[in-house]
């Protein structure tokens, strides 16, 4: 739940940032920042599968 609300509210600075002269480079950088995270939470869901199946 926490994660969702982090998730829209990079959404939503990404697409604030997109209105703005700099918008295209706030918004490239949240979309890394989402990457990771999107990576960082499917290794999470991983780890948590194997520790279950012990």
């Amino acid at each position: 739940m926490v994660c969702r609300a982090y998730v829209e509210t990079l959404c939503g600075s990404a697409r604030a940032g997109n209105q703005e002269a700099e918008g295209h480079h706030v918004s490239q950088l949240n979309s890394r920042i989402l990457r990771s995270m999107m990576s960082f939470s499917h290794l999470l869901l991983v780890f948590q599968l194997l520790f279950i199946q012990q």
